[in-house]
């Protein structure tokens, strides 16, 4: 009798060819040719009998073989219809624990075998568990991503999260949105290899609502404390007569401190000093100095000057003897700011060691020019000529040491 009704809008019936199978009396399973997901999604016939899903038959290799519950007799006539795509509406029934196979050689799925959890399967693997239901807030055991790894590419996220906790590899990049990860361990990233720059920039939440931003080094280092000491360079003095610094002075702070150690000369000398510019230095008769001291050699006090000179001075006589030496702490005011004069004070302390002796001086001293001149550098040097003893920049013997001063 020819159909009645409705025609089939969807879905795809298909008899499957297995005239390869022999039956014989003993062989249960055969192949279907093809792979199904359920038994009801197959109509089979036995010698003209209809055989019911999941009594009479059943499947076997993940879909692809038939299995009957009793040996098909030999030169039993069986054919399989397959039922496929959607007949009349959309799937809507209770799978109740039973696997969906994704893939062609059926080893990828999705079941729900145990209660209340879903186990993704690849390659014969459960790779990915999500259970309880409970994906907000996740908590422990929620999700299990067993022995696999998460991969996200293109726009969204260009790298890989690993089961360890969780750590980020690659080159992850957040082209939209944000993440909120607790406990974020970023792997991969190697050290700069060099001292943080005033230009490398930090991530900060500006506490106003949870907004992350990029700020740079230098207004962190401007911020912390309110003010303190950044180093900018320590150098040894060497056994020649002069001492060259460049490059220490800069747009980046107002004020400095200079730290000289230990320093002796081979025979007596003054420390004297000229500013330079990108290693050239300014030898006009710009400098003026005052020295003050007492010593406690019942000697009683001392005093040194020069109204305008070519040179300003540091320490004023120290002693060559190898159990002396000389100290003293600088503020350096203005050297690269748009000032005409720049200033220098402090505190030295001689050491007289064939006298058993002692001094402190005051020292001021400064540099004063008609134009402004932004200072770079400063060139440290003996009075005549006189060689220094050289230093070290490890044990502080015969060096300086050179801080800018924040917020100054």
């Amino acid at each position: 009798m020819a159909y009645i009704g409705k025609s089939i809008e969807s879905g795809t019936f298909a008899v499957l060819d297995t005239s390869g199978n022999t039956y014989n009396g003993s062989n249960t399973t055969f192949s279907l040719g093809t792979q199904v997901g359920s038994p009801a999604q197959l109509l089979v016939s036995h010698d003209g009998v209809i055989q019911k899903a999941g009594t009479d038959y059943s499947l076997a290799s993940g879909g692809t073989q038939i299995t009957f519950s009793t040996a098909p007799a030999s030169g039993a006539s069986i054919f399989i219809v397959e039922i496929s795509g959607a007949v009349g509406g959309p799937l809507d029934s209770d799978l109740n624990g039973s696997e969906l196979i994704l893939d062609a050689d059926g080893d990828t799925s999705i079941t729900a075998d145990t209660d209340d959890q879903i186990d993704i399967k690849v390659a014969g693997t459960d790779q990915i568990t999500i259970k309880d239901g409970a994906l907000s807030p996740v908590t422990d055991n929620d999700i299990d991503l067993g022995t696999s790894s998460l991969e996200f590419k293109d726009a969204f996220f260009d790298g890989t999260v690993t089961t360890d906790g969780l750590t980020v590899s690659g080159t992850p990049s957040f082209a939209d949105g944000s993440i909120a990860i607790a406990d974020l361990d970023i792997d991969g990233g190697t050290d700069i290899g060099a001292d943080i720059a005033d230009a490398d920039l930090f991530i900060i939440d500006d506490g106003a609502g949870g907004t992350n931003r990029k700020t740079t080094a230098s207004r962190i280092k401007s911020y912390v404390g309110g003010g303190g000491l950044v180093p900018i360079t320590t150098v040894a003095f060497s056994s020649g007569t002069e001492l060259v610094i460049n490059n220490c002075f800069s747009a980046t702070y107002l004020n400095y401190m200079m730290i000289i150690s230990l320093l002796v000369p081979s025979s007596d000398a003054s420390l004297n000093f000229r500013f330079n510019v990108g290693g050239t230095v300014d030898s006009g008769s710009n400098y003026r100095y005052t020295l003050a001291g007492t010593q406690n050699s019942s000697s009683g006090t001392t005093s040194q000057s020069n109204g305008t000179t070519d040179e300003g001075r540091l320490f004023y006589d120290i002693d060559a003897d190898s159990e002396a030496g000389a100290s003293g702490v600088f503020y350096i005011h203005n050297p690269y700011g748009a000032f005409q004069r720049k200033q220098i004070h402090g505190n030295t302390m001689l050491q007289k060691g064939t006298a058993s002796n002692t001094t402190q001086y005051q020292v001021a001293t400064d540099y004063h020019n008609s134009t402004t001149k932004n200072f770079t550098g400063i060139n440290l040097f003996s009075s005549g000529a006189t060689n220094w003893r050289a230093g070290s920049t490890s044990g502080g013997y015969g060096r300086v040491s050179i801080f800018g001063i924040v917020n100054s």
